[in-house]
């Protein structure tokens, strides 16, 4: 939230007693238990937070409007309302109080003057207006928030179908807009089972698990069977990169109890669990009892490092089986005293072919076709990917655009990154990489996230499907954007080489490709390989331009009259001296067109690049 005229925001319930921390007796979470919901710690330059994260106010408020942005500690839950009150108000500045909400993490938001300046991710009410990632979608909302005075209430709640409602007062507005992303699953406190793998420690009374030991039999169970919609998740603190592969998790039917009374008791690494049905993630690879059921999914469990968080989820099962526990380890694929030990110089693998896209990639991302299809399965964000191989100096990389869906707005993004993206964690969107990174999103260039140029080529939102997007960085280390094969110019400078495609499949875009098979030369971009530059036809006078065989007449009906017509059209163009060469008229004419000019010279030809600029569309109708 942000805001000019209310500098004090209270979250209900401040005042209430102990017995009866509800939010507001009127509203949809009046039934709610104990709300933990308070101000986040992290907050714009001039907000402050007091009252023990209850209390937000503005400091210096009749010298400064803006800088007070706050957000909650924790995301909203569906259905949950989060309500403040306006407590105090000064009468200095015009505007008054932002409200809305986002899916920015508070560490990954760089906090801006005010809540309109956050382009991507957020919605908001501004007045009578709601918007989005910084537009306006809809005017003349049910209520106004620069009306409101001190001692009124303002409550946001996102509803389970994505929508979100404002509360005045504890009054629903009715939808504000639709179409928000999932809210996140709380998480519930677990702990491991006691019964574990030979090497497994348990510390902090169950809730972390140490291999004490060798490389393997490090399985572990959670406590309680996972419930259906439930996110149990682990935190990676420590690695030992001695050893190769890395950490698997999963989901099974064997009871953790059941372990002690097994003939063989538990084996030494995950994959050999087949005594019950047991489902497991190794690498970007699910497999069912030991069997393979889909390749490239989510980011590979082995490029994750120190601080890693890895959830699972079970979903209502229709044949009714039992929900199964969570089963996770650090692991190895052999048995510990049958084979040999994991060498800590493996071979790493070959590299992918140039136009392949890279297995590490947003989590909503689905790789197909050999890894040579991209598509966003889920959501509207989260669809990260980058080519495995570096993008050479002079050569063009093209991807099309295949898939929009209107139900999201914004569209791709794509550019370049200079760090290698093997072991990069990728954040929900292109634009929150602050390292290394040029991006080409709508009309704008961002380095880090800032933005460095407007009004760029085209708005990439408004480009339809089939759109071919295409990137090269020249040998004066610029990058340049091509449009369908057209280049747009130089977008930024000083591209470093290495240099990595990266595309950003957001919003609108859920499926891209690339083209041409491989990096290669842009057309007519190599003088001396045979390529012959486009030769460019003018003429100095109308006349001899408008004849049929350059302007081809169009007939037309009137819908009104029913009178027939003809349209032709012509190119006004300006023409730098001395880039053309003038000859004799190549299509014949019954008689000289033009006397104010020689025969000799009712032909412009040019050969040279940029000789032209386009100046006007003129369209005769007859």
């Amino acid at each position: 939230m942000g805001g000019r005229n209310g500098p004090y925001l209270l979250p209900l319930p401040d005042d209430l007693s102990e017995g009866n921390n509800q939010l507001s007796p009127s509203s949809p979470s009046s039934a709610a238990s104990v709300t933990d919901l308070r101000f986040h710690h992290l907050h714009g330059a001039n907000a402050v937070i007091t009252n023990g994260g209850r209390t937000a106010l503005r400091q210096n408020c009749r010298s400064e409007f803006n800088d007070a942005i706050v957000i909650s500690n924790r995301a909203l839950r569906d259905g949950e309302l989060f309500e403040i009150v306006i407590q105090k108000m000064v009468d200095r500045w015009s505007g008054s109080i932002e409200a809305g909400v986002t899916a920015i993490r508070p560490e990954d938001l760089e906090f801006p003057n005010t809540m309109t300046d956050i382009d991507y991710d957020t919605w908001m009410l501004s007045g009578t207006a709601i918007m989005q990632d910084g537009n306006t979608m809809r005017n003349n909302y049910g209520c106004d928030l620069d009306s409101l005075t001190t001692g009124s209430r303002i409550g946001m709640m996102r509803t389970a179908k994505g929508d979100l409602h404002y509360f005045i007062n504890g009054v629903d507005q009715g939808v504000a807009c639709s179409g928000l992303p999932p809210a996140k699953v709380p998480g519930v406190a677990h702990r491991f089972h006691s019964s574990c793998g030979k090497n497994v420690a348990f510390q902090d009374d169950g809730c972390r698990a140490v291999r004490v030991a060798g490389y393997c039999h490090g399985i572990v169970f959670s406590m309680k069977e996972l419930k259906a919609d439930e996110v149990f998740e682990v935190k990676i603190e420590e690695l030992d990169e001695k050893w190769s592969g890395s950490f698997r998790v999963g989901l099974t039917t064997l009871l953790p109890s059941e372990v002690p009374y097994a003939a063989t008791g538990l084996p030494a690494s995950l994959p050999e669990l087949h005594s019950k049905a047991t489902w497991l993630v190794a690498g970007s690879e699910v497999r069912r009892n030991g069997q393979l059921q889909k390749q490239n999914y989510g980011c590979s469990l082995e490029r994750l490092g120190v601080i890693s968080i890895v959830s699972s989820t079970v979903l209502e099962e229709s044949d009714g089986t039992k929900p199964p526990s969570v089963a996770s380890e650090t692991y190895s694929e052999e048995e510990e005293e049958e084979e040999p030990t994991p060498c800590e110089n493996e071979a790493p693998p070959p590299p992918a072919a140039a136009m392949e896209f890279l297995e590490n990639h947003g989590k909503n991302i689905l790789l197909s076709n050999g890894n040579l299809t991209a598509t966003r399965v889920a959501s509207y964000n989260q669809g990260i990917v980058v080519i495995a191989q570096p993008l050479p100096q002079g050569q063009l990389f093209q991807v099309q655009m295949d898939f929009l869906n209107p139900q999201w707005t914004s569209s791709l993004c794509l550019g370049v990154i200079g760090t290698s993206p093997e072991r990069l964690n990728f954040p929900a969107t292109a634009c929150s990489l602050k390292r290394s990174a040029w991006l080409l999103q709508r009309d704008s260039v961002f380095h880090n996230s800032l933005k460095i140029c407007e009004n760029y080529g085209p708005n990439l939102d408004t480009c339809p499907e089939g759109t071919v997007l295409g990137l090269l960085v020249d040998s004066n280390s610029s990058l340049h954007l091509y449009v369908n094969g057209m280049d747009q110019g130089a977008a930024a400078q000083d591209i470093p080489t290495p240099c990595y495609v990266l595309v950003d499949l957001y919003g609108q875009c859920e499926q891209a490709d690339p083209q041409g098979g491989g990096y290669h030369e842009p057309e007519n971009s190599s003088p001396g390989r045979g390529a012959e530059p486009q030769r460019v036809l003018l003429s100095p006078t109308l006349r001899y331009a408008g004849l049929e065989a350059f302007a081809t007449k169009v007939p037309f009906r009137d819908p009104k009259s029913q009178r027939p017509h003809g349209a032709q059209v012509a190119f006004q163009v300006c023409v730098r001296p001395g880039s053309y060469k003038p000859g004799p008229p190549s299509a014949g004419a019954p008689e000289p067109p033009d006397p104010r000019f020689s025969p000799a010279e009712l032909e412009w030809v040019t050969k040279e690049k940029g000789a032209t600029v386009l100046y006007g569309l003129l369209v005769r109708v007859e």
